[in-house]
């Protein structure tokens, strides 16, 4: 069955792509079981795409179950995104996920773990929490290759730094991801380490013109900042 449907709709593979899990899934063992995982990736991916989290987790799983064991980390970050974007938490999963992620010798990955446990406890008010998060991802990131991940990593500690008014490090963390995100064609990224910047740049000369006392005004701007992001799934 599911060959057949594969061969039917080959010209239009993007629509059929849940159908298309399911029977593969179904036929398992009897079929290799590695199309059925690509399969349900790939619709899971779609699901996110139209913004259907709830589907996205069900087919996540779906091949979880089947994935060898290499394979798995992957699989449970994109589980924890997507329970993040219904809206529930996530934290239980994201630590799964960041932890396999470590054992698997994944950097980039558990590095991408960390930014999302960084999301779910800013939005929670876990300030300290947030900052251990970050302070990993960026050490993930140090030492090894330069990726998009890297320039990625940079980019949110640079715009979590500036929320929490450390002014200083936020310019000094957001030069650098620019100079990797112009380095490797980056240009969302470029265009969000330039808006961070941009941020910053007026924040550190005012509180330079006018320092308020000790624990007056902190965190203020990061707040009404992160007022207009609610909703989005991250500080941005």
């Amino acid at each position: 069955m599911g060959e057949a449907l594969e061969q039917s709709v080959a010209a239009r593979t993007e629509a059929h792509l849940a159908e298309l899990a399911h029977h593969f899934c179904e036929a398992v063992p009897a079929v290799d079981p590695s199309k059925a995982v690509d399969y349900a990736r790939r619709a899971g991916d779609h699901a996110i795409g139209q913004l259907a989290p709830e589907e996205a987790i069900r087919l996540y799983e779906t091949a979880l179950a089947l994935v060898d064991e290499p394979e798995r980390p992957r699989l449970l970050l994109q589980i924890a995104r997507s329970t993040w974007m219904t809206g529930a938490s996530g934290e239980e999963r994201a630590l799964e996920a960041r932890d396999a992620l470590i054992a698997g010798r994944d950097p980039d990955g558990a590095a991408e773990a960390e930014l999302l446990l960084a999301s779910i406890h800013w939005f929670e008010g876990r300030r300290q929490l947030v900052s251990e998060d970050m302070e990993r991802a960026v050490g993930l990131v140090r030492g090894g290759a330069v990726t998009a991940t890297t320039a990625n990593v940079l980019e949110h500690a640079a715009r979590f730094r500036m929320l929490a008014d450390d002014t200083e490090e936020a310019l000094v963390l957001g030069r650098e991801a620019v100079a990797i995100a112009e380095r490797l064609g980056l240009e969302s990224v470029r265009a969000h380490c330039l808006s961070d910047i941009g941020v910053a740049c007026p924040s550190r000369r005012s509180r330079r013109a006018r320092r308020p006392p000790d624990g007056v005004g902190r965190g203020g701007g990061g707040q009404r900042r992160l007022g207009r992001l609610a909703g989005t799934g991250e500080p941005r």
